[in-house]
């Protein structure tokens, strides 16, 4: 696939998805040049840092993937997923800035330097109704702060 998108673009990479069943590191393939990791740990309790078997599955993707590439793509502000996906709940993101604080440095002490979360349904003018336009941008701009290293 990769092949077929460097026709267009030479520069592309693709992402090789860890998360859910395909968390555990890759045995028999090795990632050609332009595949890079993207660890996305669904599912996880919060209020802890990740479990072993996350953290242990993330140290192992990191022995086959490229550190400098790898990616994290987090839930800390996806309100779906903190809702059960269920779009008559809309619950709040429980939000806790040294529980993301906590994770960042664990993933930058890993080797790590690039983060993203969803924040779908976060952002949307029905949270906003529900919890409030200026505590959801002081949520944000507080996690941005923290991507900073502020």
């Amino acid at each position: 696939m990769l092949k077929i998108i460097q026709k267009v673009n030479p520069k592309a990479s693709l992402a090789h998805l860890a998360y859910a069943s395909t968390l555990e590191a890759p045995k028999t393939i090795k990632p050609k040049e332009g595949i890079f990791l993207e660890f996305a740990p669904i599912g996880r309790n919060y209020e802890d840092s990740l479990s072993s078997k996350q953290h242990k599955a993330l140290k192992k993707n990191l022995e086959i993937f490229p550190k400098r590439t790898a990616h994290v793509l987090e839930y800390w502000l996806d309100a779906s997923m903190f809702s059960g996906w269920d779009r008559n709940k809309w619950n709040k993101v429980p939000w806790n800035a040294n529980y993301c604080k906590r994770d960042i440095e664990l993933y930058r002490s890993l080797g790590i330097c690039s983060f993203t979360t969803f924040a779908t349904w976060m952002l949307h003018q029905h949270y906003f109704e529900l919890y409030g336009q200026d505590e959801t941008v002081e949520i944000l701009k507080e996690y941005g702060s923290l991507l900073n290293g502020d």
